[in-house]
């Protein structure tokens, strides 16, 4: 009896948060039709990757069509964001050197028109038919969930054993780091974003606390750091491609000084990869569940 009613309330709060967070979601479009900012394009990629990493937990489970859908157009949008966002973030780190380092003046305007040819094509994609597709798709799964509810195919193991999945994907990446590699740190960065928004997820019926939470805070931050020096270094080695070879010279101090900040950060991460073994996701205990825990996702 104690499982069933389990079952029912998890429903009910899959219900309502799959609705917050297409909410959210929908909200974050419209603010980047309505600019396509630094800020706005982080939210809504934001936004895309939690109502993603749970469309796909229920896919994963019950691989319904809608489920599918869903996270297959979030991709479509996200793919094209995913470039806008590391110009961005590279524009705004080369602005605070310019004043000190101002020979990346020129390499700063080549971002900007980078930035403006990537706004005008994602422009396109922003469409009322695109958003009204998501909402519909999301709206779908609802009904779905509300069906399996009432035919008692309902059941929250199943999404204990997919969240575990998950971590056991995150912990093998990490024991597959070749620190030198920076393509083996970036498939743990996969994996761990996959695996934290799941957790998001799942957390209030489990034993995760905020503790654990902070935990992941700290590696994940550590990994988006290496991350967008990665950006940094790949989009200047592409700029200094296309300018002379007397002009690229200049830029020499500069790459030594991201290939340093590299070394710092993978030799961090090392240090605090044991880390990743204490986010382990714990099944509740005994204690019953309060009937109004909820989970709104932050953005």
């Amino acid at each position: 009896m104690r499982t069933k009613r389990l079952n029912t309330r998890f429903n009910i709060y899959l219900l309502d948060n799959l609705k917050n967070y297409s909410e959210v979601f929908e909200q974050k479009f419209l603010d980047c039709r309505s600019s396509l900012s630094e800020t706005n394009v982080h939210d809504l990629r934001v936004s895309m990757r939690r109502l993603m990493a749970f469309t796909n937990l229920i896919y994963n489970v019950y691989s319904d069509r809608y489920t599918k859908s869903v996270f297959k157009e979030l991709k479509k949008i996200l793919k094209a964001l995913n470039p806008l966002r590391d110009v961005q973030v590279q524009m705004l780190a080369i602005e605070q050197n310019l004043e000190s380092a101002p020979y990346l003046t020129n390499y700063f305007h080549y971002l900007k028109l980078k930035e403006e040819s990537l706004i005008d094509d994602i422009k396109h994609q922003l469409t009322d038919s695109y958003i009204n597709t998501i909402v519909g798709l999301v709206l779908f799964i609802r009904i779905e969930l509300k069906n399996k509810l009432r035919q008692e195919q309902f059941d929250i193991q199943a999404f204990y054993q997919k969240t575990h999945e998950s971590f056991n994907l995150m912990l093998e990446k990490s024991k597959q780091i070749i620190p030198e590699v920076i393509d083996t740190i970036h498939f743990l960065r996969l994996a761990f974003k996959k695996y934290r928004y799941t957790l998001e997820v799942m957390k209030p019926y489990s034993e995760i606390n905020n503790k654990t939470m902070r935990k992941m805070k700290k590696i994940q931050d550590i990994l988006g750091a290496i991350q967008d020096n990665n950006v940094q270094f790949e989009l200047i080695d592409t700029y200094l491609k296309s300018i002379d070879e007397t002009s690229a010279i200049i830029y020499s101090p500069f790459i030594t000084i991201i290939l340093s900040r590299r070394k710092r950060m993978v030799s961090s991460l090392m240090t605090k990869i044991h880390i990743i073994e204490q986010v382990q996701f714990k099944l509740p205990s005994s204690k019953p569940l309060a009937s109004n825990q909820q989970f709104h996702s932050p953005v």
